[in-house]
């Protein structure tokens, strides 16, 4: 990260053992990658840091119609600035990437816990729009925007997706998401019999066995008898 701070312009002085990254204004900052990029997003325009603070919540990889479904525009310049200095890597067309997860957890750090729900409901409610195949990601950010229900049911969907191509151990993680977040006893219930169809299919019968308290407790909560409920 360092050889990185030095192509964009800043230097490296060492004083007394200790190493600082030094901006074009003098600003110093301790060494660290850290402490290197925090001072790197700082120095940026806001126009900049906005953008890196928008990408930052859709993902590690991101469109620039993902970033226009939340509201920006004009980003042109700032992505090739940004392009510049590597703080973002061009992957193709119209799309980007984080150079390394430090970065992307540095800026996404910098959003107001108050304001995270908030942007990730946001962007769970704009994602149907340009990538509406992508149901894990949406109920990603339905399960950080703090809607439960709706990620669930979200996950729920996802994994039988991903049932379709034989995917059985993302199949049981997506159902147990979606048993986990779900307050609702049928659904629970679905979810509880995908993911132990799952665990079956990938020949994990030890762990289908700690299902079974768990089928016990969601049947109680329903009148009818499990298998009733799904007919």
């Amino acid at each position: 990260e360092m050889a990185r701070s030095i192509r964009a312009g800043w230097r490296v002085e060492g004083v007394a053992g200790q190493q600082y990254l030094v901006a074009s204004d003098g600003r110093r900052v301790p060494g660290g990658a850290h402490g290197f990029l925090q001072a790197r997003v700082d120095h940026l325009p806001e126009s900049q840091r906005r953008l890196l603070r928008a990408a930052s919540v859709v993902g590690a990889e991101f469109s620039i119609a993902e970033l226009e479904a939340m509201g920006l525009k004009g980003m042109g310049e700032s992505l090739s600035e940004l392009a510049r200095q590597t703080l973002l890597i061009p992957v193709g067309e119209g799309t980007y990437q984080f150079p390394h997860a430090l970065l992307r957890e540095t800026v996404y750090g910098q959003i107001p816990e108050t304001e995270r729900q908030t942007v990730h409901r946001g962007v769970a409610a704009r994602l149907p729009t340009v990538r509406p195949d992508d149901l894990a990601l949406i109920a990603s950010h339905l399960e950080r925007g703090g809607e439960n229900e709706q990620a669930a049911l979200y996950y729920s969907r996802a994994a039988k997706e991903a049932a379709k191509v034989g995917a059985f151990r993302t199949v049981a993680t997506f159902y147990e998401k979606s048993f986990t977040l779900s307050g609702d006893p049928e659904l629970q219930l679905e979810s509880l019999f995908g993911w132990d169809d799952a665990l079956a299919a990938d020949r994990h019968s030890k762990e289908e066995l700690r299902l079974l308290p768990l089928f016990d407790e969601t049947a109680k909560k329903i009148s009818r008898s499990p298998r009733e409920t799904l007919a």
